[in-house]
């Protein structure tokens, strides 16, 4: 193969790559998610969880609505631990919460949320 004919297939080589290539990638990109808003705290009253579920519920009822239908809730409840008496839970610099606590926090969040939505 001469040098021209090999230039000329580098070439066309490349331009199929420029062609190619960007076409695959633009269709592999996911959309970005919507911002969110997070909220942390180091400690939470069953009082407040209800008030958050509520709030959310509510933010979900208002028209236009101020929180998506699909939004979700992670709760991060710091460092599996397991306490000195062998229960399982959390902790967070020695605040020891068992996984019966946390389950009862959670779905006290829940419940208060689901009140508030009317049971749609």
């Amino acid at each position: 193969m001469t040098r021209t004919k090999m230039a000329g297939s580098l070439v066309v080589l490349l331009a199929l790559l420029v062609v190619l290539v960007p076409a695959q990638i633009a269709q592999a990109a996911p959309i970005a998610p919507e911002p969110t808003l997070s909220l942390y705290v180091s400690t939470a009253t069953n009082a407040q969880l209800c008030d958050w579920g509520s709030s959310i519920a509510a933010g979900q009822n208002a028209s236009p609505p101020t929180v998506a239908a699909d939004a979700f809730i992670i709760m991060h409840f710091f460092a599996p631990w397991k306490s000195d008496t062998g229960a399982y839970g959390a902790s967070r610099q020695r605040n020891f919460q068992t996984t019966g606590q946390l389950r009862a926090a959670a779905q006290n969040l829940g419940l208060c949320w689901f009140n508030a939505t009317g049971s749609r």
